[in-house]
């Protein structure tokens, strides 16, 4: 049987390397749209937009 002690440290991983994705993702986009003079009107929306859907995803799959 696998020790509780590897199971927490697999999901602390796991956990950490999608945090650090998505905070590169978010990073990544605004610095492109930034570059390619996108409105920071549109680039602000669409940063909102990301974090409105993954709240709204987040309620949905814990229903």
């Amino acid at each position: 049987m696998d020790s509780p002690l590897r199971s927490f440290a697999s999901l602390y991983g796991t956990t950490f390397l999608m945090v650090l994705a998505a905070g590169l993702l978010t990073t990544y986009l605004g610095l492109s749209l930034t570059n390619m003079e996108v409105p920071q009107i549109w680039i602000g929306g669409m940063m909102s937009a990301y974090y409105i859907g993954l709240v709204c995803g987040s309620k949905v799959a814990i229903n």
